[in-house]
């Protein structure tokens, strides 16, 4: 039925963009230059005016090869105007009378202004919340979020993202892949977030939502994508922001940050670091019941964890323009991080309601881990006509994890029951990618767009697990526990949009193909993953203008979810005597088919209905084994899981001095699949609201508050709890360098999180607390030069593999 529905869908839309050529309207395109150097310039606004009453027809922004776009212009008399601050007015005549429907190019030509080479204070500001065709943007550069907080703590403030323990969602959907600057991370669950949780939020401009990625994404990527782009200055010369956060909360927390550019002639280069030392804590209740056997047997245990995060993170490049069409770059995106947890368990062992025994377990965790990513890339720009980019990436990642552990084992009168146990173990893990990545754009007659890309990447991945007790003075090795899993994967796609617009539509139309070959291995066994497969992902979007204030956007996508790499080690790493965490070699990747329904009202407020389809999601849950009375945590493939959404974006100005940003979510989750000796089952309603309010005090002093909350949700088998807190900040400016933002976060101290599973006769759950409630002070201070001047900013290449590390 759905393998149908794609098909009917592909050519129906290639049946349109065929026969509705003729319906094309008159359109202006061209590229803006500066007159000194003939280089591109970007962010430049442009209008276009009516004669003679001079209203305004349409606008549009130059794009970062300079080049703009306006269509569905009719025939007469326009004025075509360009402006950009540190640049003259520019308004050039052009009639549209006698022209026929081919595209009419113009050549906007901006000189520099002397008046405006002095250091300008740039009063006007984008809004902090834009709507693309295909995407959310969050224009966070300016905005005092970014102040005092991790990019981890930014993603979570971001309409219609969550981050829930060490997952992404967007709109209630999880394994949202995370990009920076358009590039993987390799990076995935808890490794992804303790990357975002040691980069400072100072170091970013913008954040991209990308709920429905078209063919141009990775099929990988379809859940979602959240692109981070990075500060890049736009000054000539030298010049930069230094920033130092401290914060408070049970323990003390503090980050200084560096972003420095330097721009002369066609030579850009950029650096931007950041250290984090974090402190944390972590309050953890937890508990098993063994309920269904003849004695019941109840597992409640009390968990303390003390945290010390420390990390480096260097985002830095080069890039060099040849001339207005040629450009090369290097980038590297590198994080070095030591984190060390201390754990004191106490677990209460009943039975009969009276308890048998106590078990103590202290344990030191060492997540000491390093990643390195590296891009090598080349642009042509062909103005308005296209562009072609190639890029060639190299991504590592190492962890050398490792724990020691203390078991001591008491009666109720807290009398030894048996010998105290010391064991420890290394699990170490070592990542490599290497990938070529292409992609060619090209404006065809008749107003088409088509876009071509191919990309292949190569992937090695090999972990280790060591176990030893320790035997006198010495720890020796248990031979029988002894393990390794190596793991290869060489993924090949290829794919094609079309894209074409008519009178009000926009209609765009791709596919993507990908071939996936992985093999992977475990100690003295044969190889336990072998497989080969070739998989087609067809996507339609449409997008239909009734006027200036009404806007229906239309997309239906398919993709799939990879499982992580470490996802599919069987290795067990065990964390107490009574609890240890595997992985599932055989693990199928999930299939998504999404349908989406939006309207846009004066491009600012969005309503939308959506459908998700999703099979063999691909989720975290546990299972007691009654023999052992131990609780295993594994990676399962569900057979079917649908979201049925309704969502809105809403900005509101109450006042003058009150702009608020409400993402208002409602959907309807259900799971269904086959597990143990039943059937999973379940649905449930799921609504939650974030709003982001400003309050614009004076000139100098600015005001946000972020209010979050969210009703019971589901995730795999776990009921997640309610969800709620309320952060604050206010921001003085003293100078136009100078700075300074007092936050608090989890005002009311409610950020926590409570997951519970009751299936058949699986019981278990737990509650988190951590040193969520903080209050920051932000200092920062910009230098050098700010002059203006238009800085290109460089996509790159590899795709979902390195958010797939964990």
């Amino acid at each position: 039925m759905m393998s149908a529905c794609k098909k009917t869908a592909s050519l129906l839309v290639l049946s349109v963009l065929i026969h509705l050529q003729v319906l094309a309207q008159l359109q202006i395109r061209g590229t803006v230059k500066e007159d000194s150097t003939q280089l591109p310039i970007a962010y430049a606004k442009i209008t276009v005016l009516n004669l003679p009453d001079s209203t305004i027809v349409a606008n549009a922004e130059s794009d970062a090869a300079g080049g703009y776009d306006i269509k569905h212009l009719k025939k007469g008399n326009y004025v075509l105007k360009a402006v950009l601050i540190g640049y003259r007015e520019l308004a050039v005549p052009l009639n549209l009378s006698g022209v026929d429907n081919s595209p009419v190019e113009q050549l906007l030509v901006l000189k520099r202004d002397p008046r405006l080479l002095k250091e300008v204070t740039i009063a006007s500001r984008k809004p902090l919340i834009e709507y693309k065709i295909d995407k959310i943007v969050l224009n966070v550069e300016k905005s005092i979020l970014t102040n005092g907080n991790s990019v981890w703590d930014l993603l979570g403030k971001s309409p219609g993202v969550e981050t829930s323990g060490s997952a992404v969602s967007i709109l209630g959907t999880t394994g949202a892949v995370v990009l920076i600057n358009g590039k993987s991370t390799y990076l995935r669950g808890e490794q992804l977030s303790n990357m975002l949780r040691g980069m400072a939020a100072d170091q970013v401009s913008q954040i991209e939502i990308i709920k429905h990625p078209s063919a141009r994404y990775e099929a990988g990527q379809g859940v979602g994508v959240v692109n981070i782009r990075t500060v890049k200055n736009q000054a000539e010369g030298t010049n930069g922001t230094v920033s130092f956060t401290y914060g408070q909360g049970k323990y003390d927390k503090y980050s200084p940050a560096l972003n420095l550019n330097y721009k002369v002639g066609k030579l850009n280069a950029y650096v931007n670091y950041s250290f984090m030392s974090i402190k944390d804590y972590q309050r953890q209740p937890s508990y098993v019941d063994y309920a269904d056997q003849a004695v019941p047997v109840y597992f409640d245990q009390q968990q303390y964890a003390r945290t010390v995060n420390k990390s480096h993170t260097l985002i830095g490049g080069l890039d060099y323009t040849i001339n207005a069409k040629h450009t090369i770059g290097f980038q590297v995106n590198a994080q070095r991080v030591r984190r060390k947890s201390l754990y004191d368990n106490d677990t209460y062992i009943q039975s009969k309601g009276n308890i048998d025994s106590i078990v103590h377990t202290n344990s030191a965790i060492r997540y000491p881990s390093g990643v390195q990513l590296y891009n090598v890339y080349y642009n042509l720009t062909m103005g308005t006509k296209g562009s072609l980019s190639v890029n060639a990436d190299y991504a590592h990642y190492n962890a050398d994890n490792g724990q020691d552990y203390f078991f001591s084992y008491f009666n109720p009168n807290m009398e030894e029951r048996k010998p105290s146990a010391y064991f420890r173990n290394e699990a170490p893990v070592k990542l490599n990618v290497k990938g070529i990545t292409v992609d060619f754009t090209r404006k065809l007659k008749n107003d088409y767009t088509l876009e071509l890309g191919a990309k292949s990447t190569w992937m090695e991945n090999n972990s280790d697990l060591v176990y030893a007790e320790l035997q006198g003075d010495k720890y020796r090795v248990d031979t029988s526990q002894l393990n390794k899993f190596d793991y290869t994967e060489n993924v090949n796609a290829a794919y094609f949009n079309l894209e074409k617009a008519f009178k009000k539509w926009t209609v765009k139309a791709g596919t993507r193909v990908e071939q996936t070959i992985a093999k992977g291995s475990v100690l003295r066994q044969e190889d336990i993953v072998d497989r080969n497969y070739f998989r087609v992902f067809p996507s339609v979007f449409a997008q239909y203008v009734v006027n200036k204030n009404h806007e229906f956007n239309f997309s239906y996508t398919t993709s799939f979810e990879r499982p992580n790499y470490n996802y599919l080690s069987p290795l067990a790493i065990r964390r107490d005597p009574n609890a240890y965490s595997t992985g599932n070699p055989f693990l199928k990747p999930s299939y998504t088919n999404t349908l989406e329904l939006a309207y846009i009202f004066k491009k600012k407020y969005r309503a939308a209905i959506e459908i998700d389809q999703i099979r063999d999601r691909i989720e975290q849950s546990v299972q007691q084994h009654y023999d052992l009375q131990s609780l295993q945590n594994i990676i399962a493939n569900i057979d079917y899981c649908y979201y049925y959404r309704i969502y809105f974006i809403i900005p509101v100005t109450v006042t003058k001095w009150w702009q608020s940003n409400i993402t208002w979510n409602n959907y309807l989750i259900q799971y269904k699949t086959p597990y143990l000796n039943g059937t999973y089952n379940i649905t449930k309603p799921v609504f939650y609201i974030n709003a982001n309010n400003t309050f614009p005090i004076s000139k100098s002093v600015t005001a946000e508050m972020t209010a979050y909350y969210r009703t019971p949700s589901l995730n795999g088998l776990y009921e997640v709890g309610t969800r709620f807190f309320v952060d604050a900040a206010i921001r003085k400016t003293f100078s136009a360098k100078f700075a300074a933002v007092l936050s608090v976060t989890d005002i009311f101290y409610t950020n926590r999180w409570q997951w519970d599973i009751n299936y058949l006769d699986q019981h278990s759950g737990y509650k988190t607390y951590t040193d969520s409630r903080v209050v920051k002070l932000n200092l920062s201070y910009k230098f050098g030069n700010s002059k203006l001047r238009t800085a290109k900013r460089h996509t790159i290449g590899i795709g979902s593999e390195r958010d797939r590390m964990k």
